[in-house]
């Protein structure tokens, strides 16, 4: 037989049903006590303190090497503009000496 499912059908079987599980039992007599409670779980402040600064070092080193990784990628497009521009140059200049009397088209406004 499969377990019947918890159905609630007003508010007063769900407040039953949680005080069912909400009961504790005392101590009957004054010599018992009850089970001591552990104190919350505590990280050691110098760990801390040592993640925290392993964690901003690291956080540092990743930033300077994006930054590192992206400014020679800049750099090569600068590099390949720069090449560019100076075979532009010289094929300008060679049709200037070809035929000195020529307008190029940035000569002709």
């Amino acid at each position: 037989m499969k377990p019947r499912p918890l159905a609630w059908s007003t508010i007063e079987d769900w407040s039953r049903s949680v005080t069912i599980f909400q009961t504790k039992a005392e101590p009957t007599t004054s010599t018992e006590t009850a089970a001591p409670v552990a104190p919350p779980e505590t990280q050691s402040g110098e760990w801390l303190l040592i993640e925290a600064y392993v964690a901003i070092w690291a956080l540092t080193f990743l930033f300077v090497f994006f930054a590192w990784r992206r400014t020679r990628s800049l750099e090569s497009k600068l590099e390949a503009i720069d090449l560019g521009l100076k075979r532009a140059r010289v094929e300008h200049e060679k049709a200037r000496a070809a035929d000195p009397g020529a307008k190029l088209p940035r000569e002709a406004d």
